[in-house]
């Protein structure tokens, strides 16, 4: 399986917007309703990581959302006509606007049941006990170049 598909199936243990436990083995396109496709919201400013995750999770068969600012993701997280069943967050390339976004989107009542990855650098380590984390909520730490 490629490397997005096991991102994806290691956060779809817990399916917020239906409120239910899944099987850790469920990919996100068992989450999402027949008549469409599972939607990931990526935050990345790096033109280079945004062709890479969504190349990598088109061919999982996702929908891919790609936003370089985090404020504009922010606003988009609320869209009911079209929801999100992941967001990313890279904080790598985003910096503390990433990990800002991330914490209030799990404050806030709308988006707090929703599964997320804030990706983080290995200098950025320290950000690790900042982060509200859940059990649907990871931080991966992502390698240097």
């Amino acid at each position: 399986m490629s490397r997005s598909g096991t991102v994806l199936a290691a956060t779809s243990r817990w399916s917020g917007r239906r409120g239910r436990r899944v099987r850790a083995a469920e990919t996100a396109t068992e989450l999402a309703p027949i008549d469409r496709k599972p939607c990931v919201l990526v935050v990345e400013s790096d033109p280079g990581w945004q062709d890479a995750l969504r190349d990598g999770l088109k061919r999982e068969g996702v929908r891919v959302l790609v936003y370089s600012s985090s404020e504009h993701a922010y606003t988009r997280l609320y869209d009911e006509s079209n929801p999100v069943d992941l967001a990313i967050f890279n904080a790598r390339t985003g910096g503390q606007a990433a990990l800002d976004a991330f914490n209030r989107a799990g404050l806030h009542p709308h988006s707090a049941a929703l599964p997320m990855i804030l990706l983080i650098d290995v200098h950025q380590t320290l950000w690790k006990p900042e982060a509200h984390r859940a059990p649907h909520r990871a931080v991966l730490e992502i390698p240097c170049n």
